[in-house]
């Protein structure tokens, strides 16, 4: 964890100069439906991480007062959740067959999108209620998770912030044939980085020969000068 904290600023350097280069090449790419899509399940992501915290912050407000507990919300088992959601849309199956009006025609509807939006949303449980206990937490356990939660939005924000700047920079175009990939390695021994955070494993076979050079490696245009 800590490692990843003190590299991700290097990166961000690397990627920034990356996407300068991309840019004065006009690497551009159009914007994908699966690009577009992860891009807003990104931000969904940072959204329920943010509505967590505040749920966080209320069970800590209600511990710190010494309210009762009952108003706490627990982490439901998955199978309660799975077995709650197939109740729910069994109900709205029956609601179809009864309806008779157009009214009920579309309440009955409505409650099986619904029903079924829960379904998908119980299948995340892990994500949905990874900011729940099972039982009471006390106040340290509370404080500890909102700490954790924070930097959990942090980093989420940036992923987001980093795939939006990016969207229509084609960054692996300038990574893969315009800049000297011993620039990327001297780049990561120097500053500590892991290769695998700028090199996929398909990268780091191609561009093997390149992993010898020293940290202090520099790239100089001039033939014969290249050590």
């Amino acid at each position: 964890m800590r490692l990843t904290h003190v590299c991700l600023p290097r990166v961000d350097e690397y990627n920034n100069a990356n996407r300068i280069v991309a840019i004065l090449c006009n690497h551009q790419k159009s914007v994908s439906a699966a690009a577009q899509t992860g891009l807003d399940l990104s931000k969904e992501k940072v959204e329920k991480l943010k509505e967590q915290k505040k749920i966080l912050k209320m069970i800590l407000k209600i511990l710190s007062a010494g309210a009762d507990k009952i108003k706490i919300p627990l982490k439901q088992s998955e199978e309660e959740m799975k077995a709650e959601g197939e109740k729910e849309i069994a109900a709205a199956k029956a609601m179809k067959e009864a309806a008779v009006t157009d009214e009920e025609k579309i309440s009955a509807t409505k409650a099986d999108e619904v029903a079924r939006q829960k379904r998908r949303d119980n299948a995340d449980s892990k994500f949905n209620q990874g900011h729940l206990w099972e039982k009471v937490p006390n106040e340290q356990q509370v404080i500890g998770k909102i700490t954790l939660w924070t930097e959990k939005i942090s980093k989420a924000e940036h992923a987001l912030m980093e795939k939006d700047s990016n969207k229509e920079v084609s960054l692996g175009t300038s990574k893969i044939n315009y800049m000297d990939p011993r620039v990327t390695v001297a780049f990561c021994k120097r500053n500590e980085v892991p290769i695998e955070k700028l090199f996929s494993k398909t990268l780091r076979d191609k561009f093997n020969w390149a992993c010898s050079v020293p940290m202090d490696w520099e790239f100089c245009a001039k033939v014969g000068n290249e050590e």
